[in-house]
């Protein structure tokens, strides 16, 4: 399926006037299938005020039973299959398995909600976050584990960065 896709994108970006491409590789990309479209790349930024270490808030971790001595594993996104939420779940239970002591915290909601909680049992699901909650929320995850393969641009890696928080 992978060369009439590309051929029906080509001819959709071939029909433009720009392409904001959100990577230079996504711009590259293009070219290489031969879209003569100019293509600017379109950077994000991310609220610094929001998404920073100082946001951080044991106090929050510990109402959804999160403790401190828990190293807590966090996923955000849109809860669909195509985020890597397989791969995410089979992480999950590698650690398990170790011993290594985690609690898992996810950030969304999505139509493989209730999936991802069957796979996830002990996980805690915060919900659908946005603001300040959000960025709280980030900051206070110790790991943030995005295993999306079809990302064109992880912002949510990003504001984790942001947050301090390290990626994987």
């Amino acid at each position: 399926l992978v060369p009439p896709m590309i051929g029906i994108q080509k001819r959709f970006y071939s029909r433009v006037d720009e392409v904001l491409a959100p990577s230079q590789v996504m711009g590259e990309i293009l070219r290489e299938w031969g879209v003569p479209t100019p293509v600017t790349r379109w950077s994000r930024g991310v609220n610094h005020d929001r998404f920073n270490p100082a946001q951080r808030d044991l106090a929050w971790r510990r109402s959804l039973g999160i403790g401190d001595d828990e190293v807590a594993v966090g996923f955000l996104g849109r809860l669909v299959k195509e985020k890597g939420l397989d791969v995410f779940a089979a992480a999950l239970r590698t650690l398990k398995a170790r011993g290594v002591k985690h609690k898992t915290l996810v950030i969304g909601e999505g139509p493989a909600r209730d999936w991802f909680a069957q796979e996830v049992p002990d996980a805690v699901f915060a919900g659908y976050l946005t603001g300040d909650d959000l960025g709280k929320a980030v900051a206070s995850m110790d790991v943030f584990f995005n295993p999306s393969v079809t990302e064109t641009f992880g912002n949510v890696t990003l504001e984790a960065m942001a947050a301090g928080v390290p990626v994987v």
